[in-house]
């Protein structure tokens, strides 16, 4: 009769075993899931980071060139007007101009 329950111990003992190796094992691949699920979460992360930094980036450079082009036709607007106000002043200036170079030529 004890060796039957000696048996039944043993039996008992391997199937313990059996289930520790097996938690043991099942435990490594849950691991090592999470940890591929992890790397690929972490590669979708940067390239949604990387498009969205594209898209910022390509938005700004837009909206850049906007200003600038808005900035510059602004700039020669003015450059017209002011053109524009001195035309008619242009041959008292050219005339004072030469008046003084030919009175410094004279002079000297």
């Amino acid at each position: 009769m004890f060796a039957k329950e000696l048996n039944l111990v043993k039996a008992a003992e391997a199937k313990a075993d059996a289930t520790l190796k097996k938690a043991r094992s099942d435990a490594r691949e849950m691991m090592e899931k999470a940890e591929n699920d992890a790397a690929v979460t972490i590669e979708k992360a940067e390239e949604e980071a990387e498009s969205i930094y594209k898209t910022l980036i390509a938005k700004g450079e837009e909206e850049a060139k906007k200003e600038y082009d808005a900035a510059m036709a602004e700039a020669k607007r003015q450059q017209s007007v002011i053109a524009q106000r001195a035309e008619p002043n242009f041959p008292e200036a050219v005339a004072y101009v030469t008046e003084r170079i030919v009175n410094t030529s004279v002079d000297s």
